[in-house]
Parts: structure tokens; sequence; C-alpha cells
């Protein structure tokens, strides 16, 4: 009798060591949004970039759309952004970043302090940040949130102040995605 119940013992003991291991496999092998910086390849929707941009000259929004690559990183969106704004790429343009990285599916994206130096105003503030979120959350699949800092700390400027722990939303609510073509 005593044999028997070793039996059933080592028998369900068996099954529960299987499923604990096929458990660790699962666990393993389930692809995990990470962590990304600006340095690290990003693989672009339909290997393009569109993007929404505010164009004072005309006082039309614009919608650009460039090329992908595959060396292009977080920091090849925010320089297609800083050409149309600023006409300058992004390493000597006033949106120089400290750094951009993905967390999951929140992107954050924190300004050097140059940003507060530009007098760009709140319109004009609003709308380089709109087109960034809206640009980000377009052409990166992962990303539903986009968080704005400057030298890591909140977003503050001479005409705009938000807390960078909140997900940016424009005056009208939450930044709209725009279909990549």
């Amino acid at each position: 009798m005593l044999e028997k119940k070793n039996k059933r013992f080592l028998a369900l003991l068996a099954i529960v060591a299987a499923v604990v291991v096929v458990v660790i496999v699962i666990v393993v092998n389930v692809p995990r949004q990470g962590t990304l910086t600006d340095t690290d390849p990003v693989e672009y929707a339909n290997d393009t970039i569109k993007y929404t941009y505010y164009d004072p000259g005309t006082d039309t929004q614009k919608t650009e759309t460039v090329q992908a690559g595959e060396e292009d990183t977080l920091r090849t969106l925010a320089d297609a952004v800083s050409q149309s704004y600023f006409g300058q790429p992004l390493d000597q343009s006033p949106m120089s970043p400290n750094s951009i990285r993905v967390d999951g599916s929140s992107l954050y994206y924190d300004f050097k302090d140059s940003i507060s130096q530009t007098n760009l105003g709140a319109a004009s503030e609003v709308a380089l940040l709109d087109s960034l979120a809206q640009a980000y959350k377009s052409n990166l699949d992962s990303v539903t949130d986009v968080y704005f800092s400057v030298n890591g700390g909140d977003f503050v400027t001479g005409s705009m102040d938000w807390p960078k722990d909140v997900p940016y939303e424009n005056e009208y609510g939450t930044v709209e995605t725009t279909e990549n073509v």
C-alpha cells in the first residue's frame, strides 16, 4: 500500500515538474518589449518615417515622409523633425536630446537645456511636441505614451511647463496618431 502511494506521489511530482518546465520555457521565450536607447537600431513601420509639422511660413500643417533604413535609431525620427522645424541636423538644433529611450510602450525624450532657450513661444512649443509625440506613436508600433523632460526634470521652458512623469497630451487631449502609409 505504501509503495502504491509512493508511485502516485512520484507520478504527481513528475507531472508538476513537467508543467513547471513548460511554464519556464514559455516565459523565457515570450518576447518582451525591453528598453531601446537612442543608439539601438529601430525598425520603423513600412520602412518609412511619416510625421506632421507646423510650417509658420505658410501657416499650415504639412506632412513629410522620409525613407527609413537598417541603420536608423530613435534619433533618426527626431532628426527629420528637427530639419523641418529648425533647418538643422538634430545635434545642432535646440531640440537636441540628452537621451531618447523606449521602455515597454513608453518613449522618453529628454531635451538638453537648449530647448528652453529657443523663445519659440507656447504655440510653437506645443506644435513641436505634438509633432514628436505623434511621429513616435505613429511610426513605432510599440509606443503608446510619450514623455518629455529637460535635463531629467520636468519639461519647463519660458512658455510651457509639463510634468516629466505625465504622458504628453496637447490642449485637445491625447495626441492622435496618423496612419503610416
